[in-house]
Protein backbone atom coordinates (compact mmCIF):
# COMPACT_ATOMS: atom_id res chain seq x y z
CA UNK A 1 0.00 0.00 0.00
CA UNK A 2 1.32 3.37 -0.88
CA UNK A 3 2.09 6.37 1.72
CA UNK A 4 0.91 9.52 1.41
CA UNK A 5 3.69 11.72 1.69
CA UNK A 6 3.48 14.42 4.46
CA UNK A 7 3.11 18.01 3.42
CA UNK A 8 5.30 20.40 5.37
CA UNK A 9 3.25 23.11 6.73
CA UNK A 10 5.72 25.35 7.41
CA UNK A 11 6.25 27.15 4.10
CA UNK A 12 2.24 27.82 3.86
CA UNK A 13 2.97 29.20 7.49
CA UNK A 14 5.85 31.46 6.93
CA UNK A 15 3.90 33.50 3.83
CA UNK A 16 1.02 33.84 6.25
CA UNK A 17 3.34 35.18 8.40
CA UNK A 18 5.05 37.25 5.85
CA UNK A 19 1.49 38.84 4.61
CA UNK A 20 0.83 39.53 7.99
CA UNK A 21 3.95 41.32 8.62
CA UNK A 22 3.63 43.77 5.54
CA UNK A 23 0.48 44.73 6.71
CA UNK A 24 1.89 46.06 9.76
CA UNK A 25 4.26 47.86 8.33
CA UNK A 26 2.24 49.30 5.83
CA UNK A 27 -0.41 50.51 8.69
CA UNK A 28 2.75 51.76 10.61
CA UNK A 29 4.09 54.02 7.34
CA UNK A 30 0.34 55.28 6.71
CA UNK A 31 -0.06 56.10 10.89
CA UNK A 32 3.54 57.74 10.45
CA UNK A 33 2.12 59.90 7.50
CA UNK A 34 -0.53 60.82 9.28
CA UNK A 35 1.35 61.72 12.03
CA UNK A 36 3.66 63.79 10.55
CA UNK A 37 0.96 65.56 8.59
CA UNK A 38 -0.58 66.61 12.03
CA UNK A 39 2.48 67.44 13.70
CA UNK A 40 2.86 70.03 10.56
CA UNK A 41 -0.68 71.04 11.19
CA UNK A 42 -0.45 72.20 14.28
CA UNK A 43 2.74 73.62 14.02
CA UNK A 44 1.46 75.86 11.46
CA UNK A 45 -1.69 76.78 13.40
CA UNK A 46 1.12 77.53 15.97
CA UNK A 47 2.95 80.30 13.95
CA UNK A 48 -0.79 81.53 12.92
CA UNK A 49 -1.41 82.12 16.69
CA UNK A 50 1.45 83.77 17.52
CA UNK A 51 1.33 86.19 15.04
CA UNK A 52 -2.28 86.60 14.80
CA UNK A 53 -2.58 85.42 11.29
CA UNK A 54 -5.87 84.76 9.43
CA UNK A 55 -6.28 81.17 8.01
CA UNK A 56 -6.38 81.92 3.92
CA UNK A 57 -9.99 80.56 2.79
CA UNK A 58 -8.92 79.52 -0.91
CA UNK A 59 -4.89 79.55 -0.76
CA UNK A 60 -2.72 76.97 1.57
CA UNK A 61 0.15 78.89 2.38
CA UNK A 62 3.50 77.36 4.16
CA UNK A 63 4.11 79.06 7.10
CA UNK A 64 8.22 79.72 7.81
CA UNK A 65 9.18 82.00 10.65
CA UNK A 66 12.03 84.29 10.81
CA UNK A 67 15.35 82.72 11.77
CA UNK A 68 15.97 86.38 13.79
CA UNK A 69 14.08 88.59 16.19
CA UNK A 70 12.59 91.92 15.20
CA UNK A 71 15.43 95.00 14.66
CA UNK A 72 15.57 98.39 15.32
CA UNK A 73 16.56 99.60 12.26
CA UNK A 74 14.95 99.24 8.83
CA UNK A 75 18.37 99.04 6.80
CA UNK A 76 22.11 98.03 7.88
CA UNK A 77 24.61 100.28 7.29
CA UNK A 78 26.10 100.58 4.10
CA UNK A 79 29.44 101.08 5.96
CA UNK A 80 31.08 99.11 8.23
CA UNK A 81 31.09 94.98 8.30
CA UNK A 82 27.65 94.68 9.79
CA UNK A 83 26.35 94.42 6.13
CA UNK A 84 28.68 91.93 4.94
CA UNK A 85 28.60 89.56 8.37
CA UNK A 86 24.68 89.23 7.27
CA UNK A 87 25.29 88.86 3.67
CA UNK A 88 27.63 85.73 4.26
CA UNK A 89 24.93 84.18 6.45
CA UNK A 90 24.02 80.66 5.66
CA UNK A 91 20.30 80.41 4.97
CA UNK A 92 17.86 77.74 5.25
CA UNK A 93 15.56 77.81 1.88
CA UNK A 94 12.24 77.53 1.23
CA UNK A 95 11.89 75.15 -1.50
CA UNK A 96 9.07 74.73 -4.14
CA UNK A 97 7.50 71.30 -4.41
CA UNK A 98 3.98 69.62 -4.40
CA UNK A 99 3.77 69.67 -0.86
CA UNK A 100 5.58 73.41 -0.58
CA UNK A 101 3.66 75.87 -3.03
CA UNK A 102 2.78 79.34 -1.67
CA UNK A 103 5.09 80.18 1.02
CA UNK A 104 5.22 83.27 3.59
CA UNK A 105 7.20 84.30 5.96
CA UNK A 106 5.32 86.39 9.02
CA UNK A 107 6.86 89.91 9.65
CA UNK A 108 9.12 89.95 12.54
CA UNK A 109 8.97 93.56 13.14
CA UNK A 110 4.56 93.62 11.94
CA UNK A 111 2.77 95.87 14.62
CA UNK A 112 -0.82 95.36 15.15
CA UNK A 113 -3.25 97.87 13.84
CA UNK A 114 -0.22 99.23 11.66
CA UNK A 115 -0.20 100.02 8.23
CA UNK A 116 2.76 97.75 7.74
CA UNK A 117 2.35 94.28 5.59
CA UNK A 118 1.97 91.22 7.99
CA UNK A 119 4.48 89.31 6.27
CA UNK A 120 8.23 90.09 5.21
CA UNK A 121 7.68 87.88 2.11
CA UNK A 122 5.16 85.65 0.56
CA UNK A 123 6.10 83.64 -2.36
CA UNK A 124 2.29 82.80 -4.90
CA UNK A 125 3.36 80.05 -7.49
CA UNK A 126 2.06 80.22 -10.98
CA UNK A 127 1.22 83.62 -11.06
CA UNK A 128 1.24 83.40 -14.45
CA UNK A 129 0.81 80.45 -16.92
CA UNK A 130 2.94 79.04 -19.42
CA UNK A 131 1.22 81.04 -22.51
CA UNK A 132 1.42 84.14 -20.79
CA UNK A 133 4.91 83.60 -19.73
CA UNK A 134 5.84 83.07 -23.60
CA UNK A 135 3.43 86.59 -24.32
CA UNK A 136 5.59 88.56 -21.81
CA UNK A 137 8.78 87.32 -22.70
CA UNK A 138 8.32 88.38 -26.01
CA UNK A 139 7.01 91.93 -25.01
CA UNK A 140 10.21 92.05 -23.12
CA UNK A 141 11.95 91.11 -26.66
CA UNK A 142 10.77 93.38 -28.94
CA UNK A 143 11.36 95.93 -26.25
CA UNK A 144 14.92 95.40 -27.17
CA UNK A 145 14.46 95.06 -30.83
CA UNK A 146 16.29 97.80 -32.91
CA UNK A 147 13.14 99.58 -33.97
CA UNK A 148 12.31 100.25 -30.36
CA UNK A 149 15.79 102.14 -30.11
CA UNK A 150 13.79 104.77 -27.75
CA UNK A 151 13.33 101.96 -25.15
CA UNK A 152 17.39 102.05 -23.63
CA UNK A 153 17.78 98.76 -20.99
CA UNK A 154 20.67 100.69 -18.63
CA UNK A 155 23.43 99.20 -16.58
CA UNK A 156 24.00 100.10 -12.87
CA UNK A 157 26.94 99.84 -10.74
CA UNK A 158 25.63 97.79 -8.00
CA UNK A 159 24.87 94.63 -10.32
CA UNK A 160 27.40 95.10 -13.04
CA UNK A 161 26.97 95.03 -16.99
CA UNK A 162 25.11 91.31 -17.51
CA UNK A 163 22.23 93.31 -15.50
CA UNK A 164 20.21 95.66 -17.68
CA UNK A 165 16.81 97.35 -16.81
CA UNK A 166 14.44 100.04 -17.95
CA UNK A 167 12.18 101.88 -15.40
CA UNK A 168 8.35 102.65 -16.31
CA UNK A 169 5.67 104.19 -14.64
CA UNK A 170 5.23 107.09 -11.94
CA UNK A 171 7.98 107.91 -9.42
CA UNK A 172 9.30 111.34 -8.06
CA UNK A 173 12.81 110.35 -8.37
CA UNK A 174 14.47 113.23 -10.41
CA UNK A 175 12.04 116.20 -9.72
CA UNK A 176 10.02 117.82 -7.49
CA UNK A 177 6.62 116.80 -7.96
CA UNK A 178 5.48 113.06 -9.22
CA UNK A 179 6.15 111.83 -12.84
CA UNK A 180 6.32 109.41 -15.42
CA UNK A 181 9.87 108.35 -16.18
CA UNK A 182 11.38 109.33 -19.16
CA UNK A 183 11.55 105.67 -20.99
CA UNK A 184 7.28 105.72 -20.34
CA UNK A 185 7.42 109.21 -22.01
CA UNK A 186 8.65 108.19 -25.44
CA UNK A 187 6.96 110.09 -28.11
CA UNK A 188 7.72 107.25 -30.45
CA UNK A 189 4.68 105.85 -31.72
CA UNK A 190 6.24 102.65 -32.11
CA UNK A 191 8.14 102.29 -29.06
CA UNK A 192 4.91 103.77 -26.92
CA UNK A 193 2.38 100.66 -28.74
CA UNK A 194 5.28 98.15 -27.47
CA UNK A 195 5.09 99.26 -24.04
CA UNK A 196 1.35 99.62 -23.52
CA UNK A 197 0.96 96.20 -24.88
CA UNK A 198 3.39 95.21 -22.02
CA UNK A 199 1.98 97.10 -18.97
CA UNK A 200 -1.39 95.95 -20.37
CA UNK A 201 -0.65 92.06 -20.40
CA UNK A 202 1.09 92.85 -16.87
CA UNK A 203 -1.80 94.35 -15.24
CA UNK A 204 -4.31 91.84 -16.61
CA UNK A 205 -2.10 88.89 -15.53
CA UNK A 206 -1.77 90.28 -12.26
CA UNK A 207 -5.06 91.79 -11.75
CA UNK A 208 -6.79 88.19 -10.74
CA UNK A 209 -4.83 85.29 -9.58
CA UNK A 210 -2.06 87.13 -7.81
CA UNK A 211 -4.11 89.68 -6.52
CA UNK A 212 -7.13 87.34 -5.28
CA UNK A 213 -4.23 85.24 -3.42
CA UNK A 214 -2.94 88.20 -1.94
CA UNK A 215 -6.13 89.35 -0.82
CA UNK A 216 -6.68 85.83 0.73
CA UNK A 217 -3.19 86.01 2.65
CA UNK A 218 -2.95 89.74 3.71
CA UNK A 219 -6.58 91.78 3.18
CA UNK A 220 -5.39 94.64 5.06
CA UNK A 221 -2.30 95.81 2.75
CA UNK A 222 -4.11 93.62 -0.58
CA UNK A 223 -6.75 96.53 0.00
CA UNK A 224 -4.39 99.50 0.11
CA UNK A 225 -1.97 98.56 -2.62
CA UNK A 226 -5.50 97.73 -5.01
CA UNK A 227 -5.93 101.47 -4.99
CA UNK A 228 -2.52 103.32 -4.61
CA UNK A 229 -1.98 104.02 -8.05
CA UNK A 230 -5.46 106.23 -8.09
CA UNK A 231 -3.57 109.29 -5.70
CA UNK A 232 -0.46 108.53 -7.64
CA UNK A 233 -2.04 108.89 -10.83
CA UNK A 234 -3.90 112.07 -9.46
CA UNK A 235 -0.55 113.73 -8.59
CA UNK A 236 1.35 113.18 -12.08
CA UNK A 237 -2.08 114.88 -14.21
CA UNK A 238 -2.11 117.95 -11.61
CA UNK A 239 1.42 118.49 -11.94
CA UNK A 240 2.58 117.70 -15.34
CA UNK A 241 3.12 121.61 -16.15
CA UNK A 242 5.29 121.73 -13.27
CA UNK A 243 7.83 119.47 -14.08
CA UNK A 244 11.36 120.07 -15.57
CA UNK A 245 10.30 119.79 -18.83
CA UNK A 246 6.22 120.84 -18.68
CA UNK A 247 5.99 120.97 -22.53
CA UNK A 248 6.99 117.81 -22.96
CA UNK A 249 5.29 115.54 -19.90
CA UNK A 250 1.96 117.86 -20.75
CA UNK A 251 2.13 117.02 -24.74
CA UNK A 252 2.81 113.23 -24.12
CA UNK A 253 -0.09 113.39 -22.19
CA UNK A 254 -2.05 115.37 -24.29
CA UNK A 255 -1.73 113.40 -27.19
CA UNK A 256 -3.78 110.24 -26.56
CA UNK A 257 -6.70 110.62 -24.27
CA UNK A 258 -6.50 107.44 -22.51
CA UNK A 259 -2.68 108.20 -21.26
CA UNK A 260 -4.82 109.90 -18.48
CA UNK A 261 -7.13 106.99 -17.24
CA UNK A 262 -5.42 105.66 -14.16
CA UNK A 263 -5.15 101.94 -15.79
CA UNK A 264 -1.82 103.34 -17.50
CA UNK A 265 -0.37 103.39 -14.10
CA UNK A 266 -2.62 100.57 -12.46
CA UNK A 267 0.22 97.46 -13.22
CA UNK A 268 -2.46 94.76 -11.78
CA UNK A 269 -3.17 96.91 -8.60
CA UNK A 270 0.49 95.72 -7.54
CA UNK A 271 2.41 98.85 -7.95
CA UNK A 272 2.75 102.29 -10.05
CA UNK A 273 6.88 102.01 -11.11
CA UNK A 274 7.73 98.70 -12.98
CA UNK A 275 11.41 97.64 -13.79
CA UNK A 276 12.15 95.51 -16.34
CA UNK A 277 15.08 93.79 -15.74
CA UNK A 278 17.24 91.07 -17.84
CA UNK A 279 20.20 89.14 -16.31
CA UNK A 280 22.25 86.69 -18.18
CA UNK A 281 25.37 86.68 -14.98
CA UNK A 282 24.54 85.61 -11.03
CA UNK A 283 22.06 87.92 -10.80
CA UNK A 284 21.89 90.79 -8.36
CA UNK A 285 24.11 91.83 -5.69
CA UNK A 286 22.77 92.13 -2.17
CA UNK A 287 20.69 95.72 -1.84
CA UNK A 288 18.13 97.03 -0.33
CA UNK A 289 15.58 99.31 -2.59
CA UNK A 290 15.52 102.34 -0.31
CA UNK A 291 12.69 104.03 -2.78
CA UNK A 292 10.06 101.85 -2.51
CA UNK A 293 7.18 102.22 0.03
CA UNK A 294 7.37 100.12 2.92
CA UNK A 295 3.25 100.17 3.63
CA UNK A 296 2.92 97.86 0.39
CA UNK A 297 4.84 94.97 -0.34
CA UNK A 298 7.40 95.37 -3.60
CA UNK A 299 6.84 92.21 -5.93
CA UNK A 300 9.24 90.39 -8.63
CA UNK A 301 7.80 87.89 -11.06
CA UNK A 302 10.15 85.50 -12.58
CA UNK A 303 10.21 84.68 -16.35
CA UNK A 304 13.09 82.45 -18.53
CA UNK A 305 15.09 80.66 -15.82
CA UNK A 306 14.47 80.17 -12.01
CA UNK A 307 16.13 81.91 -9.41
CA UNK A 308 16.90 81.99 -5.79
CA UNK A 309 15.73 85.04 -3.71
CA UNK A 310 17.97 85.56 -0.42
CA UNK A 311 16.91 87.26 2.44
CA UNK A 312 19.91 86.94 5.09
CA UNK A 313 18.56 89.22 7.83
CA UNK A 314 15.86 86.65 7.96
CA UNK A 315 18.08 83.93 7.38
CA UNK A 316 15.99 82.30 4.74
CA UNK A 317 15.81 81.79 0.79
CA UNK A 318 13.24 81.38 -1.50
CA UNK A 319 13.00 79.41 -4.80
CA UNK A 320 11.02 80.92 -7.22
CA UNK A 321 10.41 79.30 -10.42
CA UNK A 322 9.53 80.70 -13.92
CA UNK A 323 5.98 82.11 -13.92
CA UNK A 324 6.19 82.62 -9.48
CA UNK A 325 5.98 85.94 -7.88
CA UNK A 326 7.65 87.14 -4.37
CA UNK A 327 5.77 90.09 -2.74
CA UNK A 328 8.10 91.09 -0.07
CA UNK A 329 9.52 93.98 1.57
CA UNK A 330 12.58 95.44 -0.21
CA UNK A 331 12.71 98.69 1.01
CA UNK A 332 13.62 96.87 4.74
CA UNK A 333 14.64 93.26 3.42
CA UNK A 334 18.54 92.79 2.19
CA UNK A 335 18.19 91.31 -0.43
CA UNK A 336 19.50 89.69 -3.90
CA UNK A 337 17.61 87.96 -6.49
CA UNK A 338 19.90 84.60 -8.12
CA UNK A 339 19.89 82.81 -11.66
CA UNK A 340 19.59 79.57 -11.08
CA UNK A 341 21.52 76.72 -13.56
CA UNK A 342 24.74 75.42 -14.95
CA UNK A 343 24.25 77.13 -18.17
CA UNK A 344 26.49 80.22 -18.74
CA UNK A 345 23.86 81.55 -21.37
CA UNK A 346 20.88 81.02 -18.59
CA UNK A 347 18.94 84.36 -19.70
CA UNK A 348 16.52 85.61 -16.26
CA UNK A 349 13.65 88.27 -16.71
CA UNK A 350 12.04 89.73 -13.95
CA UNK A 351 9.35 91.67 -13.84
CA UNK A 352 9.67 93.83 -10.21
CA UNK A 353 6.76 96.33 -9.02
CA UNK A 354 6.77 98.61 -6.10
CA UNK A 355 5.36 101.92 -5.13
CA UNK A 356 7.31 104.79 -5.44
CA UNK A 357 7.83 105.92 -1.75
CA UNK A 358 8.28 109.71 -2.82
CA UNK A 359 4.97 109.89 -4.74
CA UNK A 360 2.55 108.42 -2.00
CA UNK A 361 4.50 110.92 0.20
CA UNK A 362 3.39 113.91 -2.17
CA UNK A 363 0.04 112.08 -3.04
CA UNK A 364 -1.27 111.68 0.86
CA UNK A 365 1.00 113.56 3.25
CA UNK A 366 -1.45 112.48 5.76
CA UNK A 367 -1.18 108.80 5.69
CA UNK A 368 0.14 106.98 8.93
CA UNK A 369 3.50 106.83 8.88
CA UNK A 370 5.81 103.83 8.96
CA UNK A 371 8.41 104.36 10.99
CA UNK A 372 10.48 101.19 12.02
CA UNK A 373 11.81 101.73 15.60
CA UNK A 374 8.07 102.13 17.28
CA UNK A 375 7.15 98.69 15.45
CA UNK A 376 10.04 96.88 16.50
CA UNK A 377 9.21 94.26 18.94
CA UNK A 378 5.77 96.30 19.69
CA UNK A 379 2.89 93.48 18.47
CA UNK A 380 -0.41 94.28 19.76
CA UNK A 381 0.38 98.16 21.03
CA UNK A 382 -0.97 101.61 19.28
CA UNK A 383 1.09 102.80 16.84
CA UNK A 384 2.84 106.02 17.89
CA UNK A 385 1.49 109.25 16.75
CA UNK A 386 -1.45 107.72 15.31
CA UNK A 387 -5.32 108.69 15.83
CA UNK A 388 -7.00 105.62 17.10
CA UNK A 389 -9.87 106.51 14.38
CA UNK A 390 -7.06 106.86 11.55
CA UNK A 391 -7.62 104.62 8.85
CA UNK A 392 -6.24 101.56 8.78
CA UNK A 393 -5.71 101.97 12.58
CA UNK A 394 -7.45 99.81 15.06
CA UNK A 395 -8.57 100.71 18.29
CA UNK A 396 -6.52 99.10 21.18
CA UNK A 397 -6.78 95.64 21.28
CA UNK A 398 -8.59 95.33 18.14
CA UNK A 399 -7.55 94.24 14.51
CA UNK A 400 -10.42 95.62 12.55
CA UNK A 401 -9.61 95.04 8.63
CA UNK A 402 -10.77 98.70 6.84
CA UNK A 403 -13.93 97.97 4.29
CA UNK A 404 -13.71 98.73 1.11
CA UNK A 405 -16.49 101.83 1.38
CA UNK A 406 -13.72 103.37 3.88
CA UNK A 407 -11.45 103.12 1.28
CA UNK A 408 -13.54 104.61 -1.60
CA UNK A 409 -14.46 107.58 0.85
CA UNK A 410 -11.07 108.26 2.09
CA UNK A 411 -9.70 107.87 -1.50
CA UNK A 412 -12.94 109.87 -3.40
CA UNK A 413 -10.78 112.78 -4.88
CA UNK A 414 -7.99 110.32 -5.70
CA UNK A 415 -9.93 109.06 -9.32
CA UNK A 416 -9.11 110.58 -12.59
CA UNK A 417 -11.65 109.41 -14.42
CA UNK A 418 -15.46 108.02 -13.21
CA UNK A 419 -15.22 104.68 -11.44
CA UNK A 420 -17.36 103.68 -13.65
CA UNK A 421 -14.51 104.26 -16.45
CA UNK A 422 -12.36 102.66 -13.91
CA UNK A 423 -11.52 99.01 -14.65
CA UNK A 424 -10.77 97.91 -11.67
Amino acid sequence: MATAPIVDPAPEFESSALASNNVLKRRARRQGRGDDKRRRFEAQDQIRMKYGLARPSEATVYLVESLFPARDNPRLPKAGEARAQVAARELNRIRSTSAIKHAAIPNPNYKEGADVPQYAAIRIVNCVDKPGQERLLGRVEAMEEACCVGVKFKTTGAHGNVFKQVWLGAWRKYSEYPQLSAARRDPKGGVDKVLKALLSDIDEALSRRPRALLAEIDPRTAARMRVSHRPIAKAVMDNAGKQKDPKKHQGWLNAESDRARTSSFRMGGIGSMLAVSTSTGAGTGFHYDEGDDSHFYSAILVLGTPGTLKLPELGLEIEVNPGDAVFFLANQQLHRLTVNGADPQARQVVLTLWTDKNSMDFAQAARPPDFFKPVAGARGKEPENSEPSALGVSNAGEALFPRVDELDVALKDCYVVSPDKDNE
